[in-house]
This record gives structure tokens, C-alpha cells and sequence, in this order.
């Protein structure tokens, strides 16, 4: 094969660019201490997972976000979400150059600055290539493309759920049906046995962490916040590649118990509060800025709750491993009508006593933007504003740090 030497000093020069700026990124964290303790054992799993994903000692598994990181822990691998570590890249602000490098190639500036980025990254070999890419339909149409054109170009199987919009006995049997093929292909494609005990092992582990986040969030509730949005927002990590982890079990218990402390002492890291939001959409900005620090220790305005880290899904029943995840996958309150999240969100400002709530838009996220509409209007029925703050989540220059200032600081007038 002849070798494409521009193209190869391209891909080292991004290779030590990162290298680089991670070191610095690193060296700059680690003068700030974080807010609990588990916020750092959240950081330690996550720094493990990427260090055994870039050794490849066990199986890697490249994955979207709502992916069954059970069964893959079940088969010993390493599930690895694209599009968490293209916010680990944004966060040392590697995103405009992998972007330019995706959009040389032909992948449109209309999509997803988090999933561009990653395909520049597989494109310059910034990821170390997996075994299979394991993904799912729901949510994010614009996230199985670029998952299965990241496959061609690692070489990889690719393997998609297709996970039925509507709620029935026969969808959820559709389902399980593929997460058994899929549980059976992969353990041929790494020429290994397929143990349904290790898959029941790995939802008890999952139950387990459920459990506590469950027990943390319902601590959530009180006033003033326990919890800081910066802190909370980072938490989806967990939910996207670690659940089936037994350390994702310790991490959530530990925040349990630390919020516990926390709320029986009537301490908050704000204070005095003057205002409570609900975050709706998951995404925040992840490269360096000053968004949530302004909003909370400056507007003195908190993150009460936050969407995606609301326990959407039943108890995993490990009897029935397969039909259950399927469950689990089905659940998820932002498939299917958009009544199901409206009525989800309506549930979470309640339960919160949220004054209001902003979501995030991030440029490209089709799913979650087009039901911006139908979520105002419910809120104002409840008397509660909405903010739609558009934004990108990973290219910092789309940030315009003093528009989205001026738009929250009129915002939280009218909260109050």
C-alpha cells in the first residue's frame, strides 16, 4: 500500500498536539479541587476506562451513548462512547482542527460539532481502533451514521439495535431477540464463550449503581441544593460507559453518603440560593469557559436537577436478562412521542421546585431542539419560562461568551 506522507505528518503533528495540551490541561485541573470526593472517584474510573481503551489489553468496543454497556462488560470488553471522548477532546480544545479534518474528508458542517469531531479523530488515528462498533437507532439519527462510517474506516464490524419506538410485549421481545444475536456475534467475533451468569452478574452490578443514584437524586430535591450543576452535568459519563462497572457501584454510593451529610447539616457549596433551574439536555459546553460558573456562583442561580441523570428505567431483573435490557434501552423518556418527555420534564420541575429551566441546543442535535417548542408551552402552563440557550457543545469558536451572559442575566430577571 503507498504510504500518504502528508497525510501521516498530519495525523503525528495532531498526535503530539494533544498529547501536549492534555499534559497542560492536566497540570491546570489539578490546582482546582473538586467539589466531592466522589465527583473524584468519578474522574479516576473514567481516567481507567480511557487508559485500558488505549492500551487494548481487553476487547474495545467503540459505542454511542445508550449503547448496553452491561453486555459488553458481560464479555470482558471495553465499551468506549465517541462521542464522551470527543468531549474529552473539546475540553482541551481540540475540536476546530478534528473538525477541519472530518470536513476535508467530506462530512458536513451541518452535523454534530461532538460527532465531526470524532470522525477527524478516528481519521487521525487519535483513537486506537476496536474489535466491533456497537450501536443503537434511538435518539440520534445523525449518531448511527457517523458511528457506522467511523466502523468503515476503522475496519470494524458494525453492529445496530434497532430499538422500536412504541411500548409493547412484541417490541420489547423484537428487541431482546437482537441483544441476544448481538451478545452471541460478539463472543464469536472475539473467540470467546458467552456466559449469560456474567450478564446477570453485570445488571446486579447495575441495579446496585441505579439504586444509589436514586437514593442520591431523591436527596437532590432539597433546599437549598446539595449539588452544584458544574459537578452534576459530568455524571452522564458514568451512565453512558460504566454502567455493569463494579466502581461505578462505589461512586454513586459515595455520593449518596456525601449528599446525605450534606443535606442533614443544611450545607450547600452556593449558599444562598435565589433562584432554581432544571439543565434540559445533557450537553453543556466542554471546552474552557465560565458558563456555569457565572450562572451559579455569580447569578447565584443552581442547577437543581439535570435531565439525563433522572433514573428513566425500571430494576434490571437478571432472571431475564435480555428482555430487561430492552426494557431499559425502551424507556429512555425522550423516545418516542414527544409526550413522554414533556411529561417526564413536567414530573422533574415538580419534584425539584424548579423556578424555570434552560436547555442547552447544541448546533446539529435534531432530537432534542425540535421539541423545544412543545416543552415551552408546558412549562408556561406551569408558570415556568424556558430558556433556550443555542450554543455548541464542543467548537469553542461558535461560544459567544458575552451573548449567552446577557441572555442568562435577562433570564434570571425573570425568575425572579
Amino acid at each position: 500500500m503507498q504510504v500518504n506522507w502528508s497525510k501521516l505528518r498530519e495525523q503525528i503533528g495532531l498526535k503530539v498536539q494533544v498529547w501536549q495540551r492534555y499534559r497542560q490541561a492536566r497540570r491546570k485541573r489539578s490546582a482546582q479541587p473538586l467539589d466531592l470526593r466522589a465527583d473524584r472517584l468519578r474522574v479516576e474510573l473514567a481516567t481507567k476506562l480511557a487508559w485500558q481503551a488505549l492500551r487494548r489489553r481487553r476487547p474495545l468496543i467503540w459505542t454511542n451513548v445508550w449503547a448496553p454497556t452491561e453486555l459488553l462488560y458481560a464479555l470482558d470488553c471495553v465499551p468506549a462512547s465517541l462521542e464522551v471522548y470527543a468531549a474529552m477532546l473539546a475540553s482541551i480544545e481540540m475540536t476546530p482542527c478534528l473538525c477541519e479534518v472530518a470536513e476535508r474528508e467530506g462530512y458536513g458542517r451541518d452535523s454534530c460539532s461532538l460527532l465531526r469531531s470524532a470522525l477527524g479523530a478516528v481519521l487521525a488515528g487519535l483513537f486506537p481502533p476496536p474489535q466491533a462498533v456497537v450501536c443503537t437507532s434511538h435518539l440520534c439519527d445523525t449518531g448511527t451514521k457517523a458511528l457506522y462510517a467511523a466502523s468503515v474506516l476503522a475496519e470494524a464490524p458494525f453492529f445496530l439495535l434497532e430499538v422500536p419506538h412504541q411500548q409493547s410485549a412484541e417490541a420489547e421481545g423484537f428487541l431482546a431477540e437482537q441483544l441476544r444475536e448481538l451478545a452471541a456475534s460478539l463472543a464469536a467475533l472475539l473467540d470467546r464463550p458467552f456466559r449469560e451468569e456474567r450478564l446477570r452478574e453485570a445488571l446486579h452490578l447495575s441495579n446496585q449503581a441505579r439504586a444509589w443514584l436514586q437514593k442520591a437524586n431523591e436527596l437532590r430535591r432539597a433546599i437549598p441544593a446539595p449539588m452544584l450543576g458544574r459537578s452534576s452535568l459530568d455524571y452522564f459519563y458514568l451512565m453512558t460507559m460504566a454502567f455493569g462497572h463494579p466502581e461505578t457501584v462505589t461512586v454513586y454510593r459515595t455520593l449518596y453518603e456525601e449528599l446525605e451529610g450534606r443535606v442533614r447539616k443544611g450545607f450547600s457549596p452556593l449558599g444562598k440560593e435565589r433562584a432554581r433551574i432544571l439543565w434540559l439536555h445533557q450537553v453543556r459546553p466542554y471546552f474552557p469557559n465560565n458558563l456555569l460558573h457565572h450562572l451559579e456562583q455569580e447569578l447565584r442561580v443552581v442547577v437543581a436537577f439535570d435531565e439525563m441523570g433522572y433514573v428513566f428505567w425500571e430494576e434490571l431483573d437478571p432472571t431475564d436478562p435480555f428482555r430487561s435490557l430492552a426494557r431499559k434501552l425502551m424507556a429512555n423518556h425522550c423516545l418516542g412521542p414527544i409526550e413522554r418527555r414533556v411529561e417526564a420534564v413536567l414530573r422533574m420541575c415538580r419534584e425539584y421546585r424548579v423556578d424555570g429551566a434552560v436547555h442547552f441546543s447544541q448546533w446539529g442535535c435534531r432530537h432534542s431542539t425540535g421539541g423545544i417548542r412543545f416543552l415551552k408551552e408546558a412549562l408556561q402552563k406551569e408558570g415556568l419560562p424556558l430558556l433556550s440557550l443555542d450554543g455548541d457543545a464542543a467548537d469553542a469558536s461558535q461560544f459567544s461568551e458575552g451573548q449567552i451572559r446577557t441572555r442568562l442575566e435577562a433570564f434570571v430577571e425573570v425568575l425572579l
